[in-house]
C-alpha cells in the first residue's frame, strides 16, 4: 500500500476514534478484517464483530485525543 493511502487511512481511524463513532471505524475494514488490539486475545472478525467491538470499547471513553508519529517514505 502507498503511504499516501495509508496516511489518508489513519486519518479516517483517528477521526472515528476522536468522534468515538464505531460506524466510521468500521467503515474502514473490509467484511472479512479481524482487528488485533493485542495479541494475546482472539481478535473479532468481519464488520460486524468490530463494529460491536467499537462500540463497546469506546462506550466508556471521552475527550479521545489520537495522536502518531508522522510516517514518511523513506525510500532512496
Amino acid at each position: 500500500m502507498p503511504l499516501s493511502k495509508f496516511n489518508r487511512w489513519l486519518s479516517r481511524y483517528k477521526s472515528a476514534w476522536e468522534k468515538l463513532d464505531p460506524r466510521r471505524a468500521t467503515a474502514l475494514f473490509t467484511q472479512d478484517a479481524r482487528y488485533f488490539e493485542t495479541p494475546f486475545s482472539e481478535p473479532p472478525e468481519g464488520m460486524e464483530a468490530i463494529y460491536h467491538y467499537w462500540s463497546a470499547a469506546t462506550g466508556n471513553q471521552a475527550n479521545v485525543q489520537f495522536t502518531y508519529p508522522a510516517l514518511t517514505d523513506r525510500r532512496p
